[in-house]
């Protein structure tokens, strides 16, 4: 990561996930998330693990434990799995349709071709 894409990527994701929650990313990723908690002091209660092989048996593993689960980019057999969402720049992948937008968010309801729904969208973090 270059320049200050560590600092926003932690800065604008790590204060919106769930308490107790498991973040798995790659190492570029994983080393500011750990930064951020062995420096700064940042969120110690999330988890943050290196390494997205296997993610499918640590998501089993992840979800008998009751930790929320995100990842720092998209694995490449992610496809199809239900219930995903953005919670800043990460994917959260819950356990049920989420039906209501989170109270912080600016409501916008747009439609892209039938296909994509846009519920609404958070204020800028900047």
């Amino acid at each position: 990561m270059r320049g200050e894409q560590a600092q926003r990527l932690v800065e604008s994701s790590l204060p919106l996930v769930e308490p107790n929650s498991i973040i798995w990313g790659d190492w570029e990723q994983y080393t500011p998330f750990k930064y951020y908690q062995l420096i700064n002091g940042w969120r110690t209660d999330v988890t943050v693990r290196n390494s997205l092989d296997r993610w499918p048996e640590k998501v089993i593993a992840a979800r008998a434990a009751g930790q929320p689960i995100y990842f720092t980019r998209k694995p490449t057999d992610l496809l199809g799995t239900p219930y995903l969402t953005m919670v800043g720049p990460m994917i959260h992948l819950q356990t049920a349709p989420q039906f209501e937008a989170p109270a912080n968010l600016t409501p916008v309801n747009a439609n892209f071709e039938d296909e994509l729904e846009l519920l609404a969208i958070a204020p800028n973090l900047a």
